[in-house]
């Protein structure tokens, strides 16, 4: 059990301040400038006021929520509050859960507990302890309020590099884990670029069977499909075929003597009989995973250790 330190409060509405202005706080520094305010898009709900003055506030749980509540309760000065915050393991911070050299965590799976010990490497010169974000890993842009407090309780942020093109997905069977397959080792950019060619390719050959659209607007879909596919557009080849793009890599990069070569594209029906979409490949195009995503330095406990000292 913990037990926050009784302190005066100026006005305990921070629910309707939350659900209204986010907490009232200002964005992380690196999307803007300190400024603006992005309130977030609730109506929030107007309550009496004032209430619980001289009430004893108890918080069932000392993860992120609990930690806020308890937070927002007594950053204010004028309406006396004394906050408990009961958590029932040994630490706070919840589902929020960083590891580091030396910490042990016990896992159960089935009737049967595994206790496993980080032994991770802490390289000379490195401004902090290698660590795992063994619960929440990043910070979607999206997530104003929990960059507004990020912001309010100085925790320094990075970028989080959710995808590079450059990473390969590797499996010695189809994506799905079903039937055997050809190993495959290609990299991203390959499959996500290959698949866009062909599809372009599929859809560009029956244009023409599109009823509704007139000639120019059958042109104009031929336009945008050559250019999201990469088809090609040069003769002698005819238009409209996807060949390979320089967008899937090079087996040669180019450079000032030569403009290199650019790589094979996979075969269609290897990448259909990976079934490589089964993998979460898409998943980086999902509002709460698309660029650009944040991460506090040195671990994601950062942020309920700076509740905490708050």
């Amino acid at each position: 059990m913990a037990k926050a330190k009784k302190t005066a409060l100026k006005d305990p509405t921070f629910i309707r301040k939350s659900g209204l202005y986010g907490g009232g706080l200002k964005l992380f520094r690196a999307i803007t400038s300190k400024e603006v305010d992005f309130p977030s898009t609730g109506e929030g709900i107007e309550i009496p006021r004032p209430i619980g003055r001289n009430k004893h506030i108890v918080i069932l749980g000392g993860g992120l929520a609990g930690l806020t509540c308890a937070y927002e309760f007594l950053k204010e000065e004028k309406t006396q509050h004394q906050v408990t915050i009961l958590e029932a393991t040994k630490r706070v911070g919840g589902r929020s859960l960083t590891l580091r050299p030396g910490d042990s965590f016990t896992e159960k799976i089935g009737r049967s507990y595994y206790t496993q010990t980080c032994e991770f490497e802490h390289e000379i010169g490195e401004p902090y302890p290698p660590y795992l974000n063994a619960g929440p890993g990043r910070i979607p842009s999206a997530h104003r309020n929990v960059l507004n407090y990020c912001k309010a309780l100085d925790v320094e942020l990075q970028v989080y590099i959710m995808q590079t093109r450059s990473n390969r997905l590797y499996s010695n069977t189809t994506f799905d884990g079903k039937q055997p397959a050809k190993a495959v080792n290609w990299q991203n950019r390959r499959i996500a670029n290959d698949t866009r060619g062909f599809i372009a390719q599929y859809l560009y050959d029956r244009v023409d069977t599109i009823a509704g659209f007139t000639e120019e607007q059958k042109e104009e879909l031929r336009s945008l499909l050559t250019t999201f596919g990469k088809l090609n557009a040069i003769t002698p080849i005819p238009p409209g075929i996807y060949t390979g793009s320089s967008r899937s890599g090079y087996t040669e990069l180019p450079n000032v003597e030569s403009p290199g070569k650019i790589i094979q594209p996979i075969p269609f029906k290897e990448l259909l009989n990976s079934a490589f979409w089964k993998l979460a490949f898409y998943q980086p195009e999902d509002f709460l995973w698309q660029e650009t995503s944040f991460q506090p330095v040195g671990g994601m406990d950062m942020i309920e250790k700076a509740f905490e000292r708050e």
